[in-house]
């Protein structure tokens, strides 16, 4: 009983988080079509109508005692509020955060509406604005064209706040919402405390989420909405009376993938691809099977495809295709933009793509990329070299990219798959087959894709952990469960290693960004200075700074153009901070 009052509140805390995300894209998506940008009332109103719709949710199971409403929504705001606090405090270090993603959120707190102009027209309009971004055109191509939901989501805290790293709390409110479902779904099936929290726990730690959830990357997000798609399938079988709530979940989260990356797109559609095709063989040979189910999955999953491409899309996918002849520009189409081969270590381009996975993941943790003219050196699973530690503190490192420890974890993980098929199909045939279909499409991706090497692109190969780990979860001997505990320890200390190194590189850099301004606070009157803010390409950190620093008149300039003969600070990563005259 205490068991499924904990999963119901876990449940609809999900629901509450999840469809406050849903309805801020929406509002603004929408209102982008009638060439309204950001508002300060969005996430307001976004907030009302998730704490109507879970209430009402709530009323159908009779969940409506205060106790029930102060845990399910004050509780989660509360908690959320904190973290968008926490934030705002803490710079993001990485370069794609501040090269496009931060640049793109910034612009649309400023008022920038991707559906209606670029973002070099958006910033070029005004001559006279001294808050000008001064970037050839050629800078503002990738925030332009690619998916744009965590941007959307992060203008519309930041518009709030005034604080543009506040927006990365999107990732903690992802990294909760996922937790609680899986947690919510063991809890229901009559697993234990302890596997329902370790399970949960270890779906949403691995590397590339750890390493990422202080950062604009977007690759945590893939990960997260990817893991929780796989998650539904189970709750569509085995919460079979929450059904109606799961499709809306789906719903939800289809749409969020659909508008992350185009790569969460495309594995979105290879997933529910897989489970459908099941579908369609239990519609036809399975006289149990629920068609009425059947029809309403083909129309959500339709709807939240129609709404992800051409509503919350719309600005992304259409308007690409319009202006670029194809909707996944700029990474295909005429005139598409190679990203992979400068960032792949040179002797990639002459191996096949099992072949650079194999290397990626059972190497030597490393940054190499093609000038560095170095080959990675492969390793035995479950040692780590002192070098490697100093990797930990990075956010998407190409060879060993999921952990020092994780090429052990992953033949442990095949060989209790080897051992445990045959009793788990013939004990739970439904259950083999839920497991099987992400398992044979990740092998199937690896043969097929030529840069799933890169732990940050591939979220899907954690799920050959995640089923070893339900495997052994269904048996009941000591040693079965010494085992199971055993491992969750080892996958959880490789885990843990890179969210420790995230928090220091972020303090570190946090801390060097406020000595550098406070040198310049020192060391020139404010009153006859402006702040003039230049770097070559972490243009983004200028609405960081411009926050943080508003007692100063701050400018931005292309560093080429900057006096830089005296009164300079170099902050890490390129950014420059130095004195003009008023």
């Amino acid at each position: 009983m205490l068991k499924r009052k904990i999963s119901s509140y876990a449940f609809y805390i999900a629901v509450f988080l999840l469809s406050f995300i849903l309805f801020n894209l929406l509002t603004a998506t929408i209102l982008f079509i009638f060439n309204v940008g950001i508002q300060s009332w969005y996430l307001p109103c976004a907030l009302i109508f998730s704490v109507a719709l879970t209430i009402l949710l709530m009323k159908r199971r009779k969940m409506v005692k205060i106790r029930d409403i102060l845990i399910v929504v004050v509780l989660p705001i509360c908690a959320i509020s904190g973290l968008v606090i926490i934030n705002g405090k803490i710079y993001d270090y990485t370069w794609d955060g501040n090269d496009y993603h931060k640049l793109a959120i910034g612009m649309m707190v400023d008022g920038w509406n991707p559906l209606m102009e670029t973002e070099y027209e958006f910033n070029d309009k005004n001559e006279d604005n001294e808050e000008k971004i001064n970037l050839g055109e050629y800078k503002f191509n990738w925030g332009d064209n690619y998916a744009k939901a965590s941007h959307i989501f992060a203008a519309n805290v930041s518009k709030i706040t005034g604080n543009v790293e506040s927006g990365k709390v999107l990732n903690d409110i992802s990294i909760i919402i996922v937790f609680l479902f899986v947690f919510a779904l063991c809890l229901h099936i009559e697993k234990s405390w302890a596997f329902s929290i370790l399970l949960a726990f270890t779906v949403v730690t691995p590397v590339t989420i750890v390493a990422q959830f202080l950062t604009n990357y977007v690759d945590i997000l893939v990960y997260l909405y990817m893991f929780l798609l796989a998650t539904l399938f189970f709750w569509f079988e085995y919460g079979k009376e929450y059904q109606k709530e799961i499709l809306g979940i789906f719903f939800a989260t289809l749409i969020i993938l659909i508008n992350i990356k185009f790569s969460s797109f495309a594995y979105a559609g290879v997933l529910c691809a897989f489970y459908y095709g099941w579908y369609i063989y239990r519609y036809k040979k399975d006289k149990a099977f629920d068609k009425k189910f059947f029809k309403k999955f083909s129309l959500t999953a339709f709807a939240a495809v129609m709404i992800g491409v051409f509503v919350v899309g719309l600005s992304v996918y259409p308007r690409n295709l319009l202006t670029h002849g194809h909707p996944f520009y700029p990474l295909m189409g005429e005139g598409k933009k190679d990203i992979m081969t400068a960032n792949s270590p040179y002797y990639f381009k002459d191996k096949n793509n099992i072949e650079k996975f194999f290397i990626a993941t059972f190497g030597e943790a490393d940054n190499i990329i093609m000038a560095d003219r170095r080959e990675a050196e492969l390793k035995i699973p479950f040692t780590i070299n002192e070098r490697e530690i100093e990797f930990t503190e990075y956010c998407d490192i190409r060879i060993s990219g999921n952990g020092l420890l994780f090429s052990g974890i992953l033949i442990i993980s095949i060989i209790i798959i080897m051992l445990l098929t045959k009793k788990t199909f013939t004990e739970d045939k439904k259950l083999f087959i839920m497991l099987a279909l992400p398992i044979v499409m990740t092998l199937i991706l690896i043969a097929a894709m030529s840069d799933v090497w890169w732990a940050r692109y591939f979220p899907q190969l954690h799920f050959i952990v995640f089923a070893a780990l339900i495997m052994l979860s269904r048996h009941k001997a000591c040693f079965t469960k010494a085992i199971l505990y055993t491992f969750f320890g080892v996958i959880i200390i490789n885990n843990m290693m890179f969210f420790l190194g995230a928090i220091r590189q972020s303090y570190r850099y946090t801390q060097s960004v406020h000595e550098v301004v406070g040198a310049f606070k020192d060391s020139n009157n404010a009153e006859e200075c402006k702040m003039l803010v230049g770097t070559s390409s972490f243009f983004g950190g200028f609405y960081s700074i411009r926050h943080d620093y508003d007692e100063y008149e701050i400018i931005y300039d292309d560093p080429k153009a900057l006096d830089t003969t005296n009164n300079l600070w170099a902050l890490p990563n390129f950014v420059t901070a130095r004195c003009q005259k008023k």
